[in-house]
């Protein structure tokens, strides 16, 4: 009895390490510095002023095909003004290393000034996506993003 107790606590405290290793990778995106380098990369990319989601795949990831790609194409008919930037994490590793890309799919929420506001590793709805660019875009423009549509 008392091995079993212990195995399972051993198991908690490695899946509290896990995700408390998950999430200090994931703050470490999000308070990116900002480099010359990864501007340029971006911009390069086709990275254009103001709010953006930065999609990272492969070309063997099914998920990315069959869930991924549908959800940011519902968010682009939501939010027509927010760039998309699909990016190949094999193509660019030095852009999904930027990013501390850990797996394919992640996409990084940008604000306006291209900052990382959200890191999502693995498949995120469309309705996430949204949530997350409502903390970085005022409402006004929010609803001048919809009535351009």
């Amino acid at each position: 009895m008392l091995e079993r107790t212990l195995v399972a606590l051993a198991i908690i405290v490695l899946v509290l390490l896990a995700r408390y290793g998950i999430r200090r990778l994931q703050r470490r995106a999000q308070q990116q510095v900002w480099n010359p380098a990864l501007v340029a990369s971006l911009r390069a990319l086709g990275l254009q002023d103001g709010p953006a989601v930065v999609a990272f795949s492969t070309p063997e990831c099914a998920q990315c095909q069959l869930l991924q790609k549908p959800a940011l194409n519902e968010l682009q008919a939501l939010l027509p003004g927010v760039q998309i930037l699909q990016v190949d994490a094999t193509e660019h590793p030095e852009v999904a290393t930027s990013f501390s890309v850990i797996t394919v799919p992640t996409t990084v929420v940008l604000d306006r000034q291209q900052r990382p506001m959200a890191t999502n590793n693995g498949y995120a709805p469309a309705a996430r996506l949204y949530q997350q660019l409502d903390r970085v875009m005022p409402a006004p423009e929010k609803q001048a993003l919809v009535l351009q549509n």
